[in-house]
């Protein structure tokens, strides 16, 4: 399992609308609006977890100890660019320069890359450079999504847009608070490896 970016910039919009999941609710415009929003982006938020998938165009910074031994992969698919990459030797900040330092491979490379192993990768184009001691030493900043559409709609797969609609209604319905609250608190729990 690879490690997901910290959230830097959130999607600009929710890749559903309040009026298509009120549809799937059976609930006229105006009956819980607030609410339904709210399970809007916290059901997008569970899709991306299981899925590893930014639903909507957003920037995210993976922060390491250290370069992996070969390519750097980036979850959040679909990988859109590579904002910076950089890494602290121990004395400065040192930003690397793309084609230069690192070679991006989006959406897993190729012409037809496969829609189910679609992480990005950033490659050295000889070898990671040497880092200092203290810890989260290398930054990489990166946009990630499903883009807009020129009419500025979300491209996310409409199997994707189902999945969150459903969840919302799954989590709209009120016997199962207990589901919402568990998965709320598990979206924040601290995961310690000894």
């Amino acid at each position: 399992m690879y490690k997901s970016g910290n959230l830097i910039t959130p999607p600009a919009k929710e890749p559903v609308t309040l009026e298509e999941v009120l549809g799937i609710l059976r609930l006229e415009a105006g009956v819980d609006d607030d609410v339904v929003n709210s399970l809007i982006a916290t059901a997008r938020d569970k899709v991306e977890i299981i899925t590893g998938r930014q639903m909507v165009t957003a920037t995210r910074q993976l922060v390491l100890n250290n370069f992996p031994s070969g390519d750097l992969v980036i979850a959040n698919a679909p990988l859109q660019s590579v904002e910076l990459v950089r890494y602290h030797d121990g004395e400065e900040w040192v930003e690397l320069v793309e084609d230069t330092d690192y070679i991006v491979e989006e959406n897993g490379g190729g012409d037809d890359p496969d829609p189910l192993c679609d992480y990005g990768f950033i490659h050295p184009v000889d070898s990671w450079p040497c880092v200092g001691t203290e810890p989260n030493s290398v930054e990489v900043t990166y946009i990630c999504g499903y883009p807009l559409d020129v009419e500025d709609d979300p491209t996310t797969p409409e199997a994707l847009k189902n999945a969150i609609k459903f969840q919302v209604a799954d989590l709209y319905d009120v016997c199962s608070y207990k589901d919402t609250i568990n998965y709320i608190l598990a979206s924040y729990r601290l995961n310690w490896q000894v």
